[in-house]
């Protein structure tokens, strides 16, 4: 089995993404491999840093399901936030936002 044909490192299934109560993403579903390199592209305003918030559970995840590193977004503790962040990192370059999983 190759590295990319293992359990996603990223899965988001009917996930919806909230701000203040107001819907900014529905019915989101994707997979991140291990290995994989992603884009987040878009308009201002069409929920790119909320989904990043949520993927690193700083907007809690209010419908659907997301697991980021083993961690299940739907579930998870305010205890459990440090060690899922520990595992992520997020760089801020030239007004673009990239995301790794370790």
């Amino acid at each position: 089995m190759d590295a990319f044909s293992s359990e996603p490192i990223v899965k988001a299934r009917n996930a919806y993404i909230l701000q203040d109560q107001n819907p900014v993403l529905s019915k989101v579903n994707f997979d991140i491999g291990k290995g994989e390199f992603v884009y987040l592209i878009g308009r201002t305003g069409s929920g790119k840093s909320s989904l990043l918030k949520t993927l690193y559970a700083d907007l809690p995840l209010r419908a659907g399901e997301i697991s980021v590193a083993g961690y299940h977004l739907e579930e998870i503790t305010h205890k459990e936030v440090p060690y899922l962040r520990r595992k992520l990192g997020i760089i801020f370059q030239d007004f673009q936002l990239f995301l790794t999983v370790r």
